[in-house]
């Protein structure tokens, strides 16, 4: 007795006999649609391509400040300080940009204790809290922001070089807070403190 061919043999043959281009196989290639270029009656300028929303970057366009640079990679030349005004703003900035690009890998405190760090097994992304890091110049860890270090991926299409060097900021607010003596905080927060402390 013949046994049936199997359902995705059969299917196979049928595609190479009615070709690629098959409604079946490619229903997006021949669906309707308005290229590049081409006239659109349904819009007043009868353009099919539409003017992007005002602030919208190309991901080819380079948006960064040159007078914000860090330094010079390829010379090991790097700022040793913050090339705009540090302050509350900009350390709130910085917070943000923090929790959301580098909080998973790096952890809420910046010690390289976080979930996503627990579980890569080749390499843990470091403490930002130790003292090689705190010895960098400012343009340095701003340089590691955009281009990238080791296993970590480079920041410039996500952060603009005003939010790095917020992101900088705040990890210098962070290794200061982890060092302070606890009565040099202020009254209040030394209260909330101890409170927590407690639980």
């Amino acid at each position: 007795m013949a046994r049936p061919l199997p359902t995705l043999l059969v299917l196979s043959g049928l595609g190479a006999g009615l070709g690629c281009n098959n409604l079946w196989i490619d229903p997006m290639k021949i669906q309707p649609k308005f290229k590049a270029y081409s006239a659109n009656p349904i819009y007043r300028d009868d353009r099919a391509m539409r003017i992007p929303v005002p602030g919208t970057y190309s991901r080819e366009m380079a948006y960064d400040d040159p007078a914000l640079s860090g330094g010079d990679p390829d010379a090991g030349v790097f700022l040793d300080h913050i090339p705009v005004p540090v302050d509350t703003a900009l350390l709130e900035r910085g917070r943000n940009r923090f929790e959301i690009n580098c909080l998973p890998c790096h952890g809420a405190l910046g010690d390289g204790d976080s979930i996503v760090a627990r579980k890569m097994l080749l390499r843990s992304p470091p403490s930002l809290l130790t003292d090689d890091i705190r010895a960098l110049p400012d343009g340095k860890i701003e340089e590691v922001i955009r281009a990238g270090y080791g296993l970590m991926n480079p920041y410039q299409d996500q952060l603009t070089s005003e939010d790095r060097w917020a992101v900088v900021a705040y990890v210098r607010a962070l290794e200061a807070s982890q060092r302070q003596p606890m009565d040099e905080a202020p009254p209040s927060e030394r209260q909330k403190l101890l409170t927590e402390r407690a639980q």
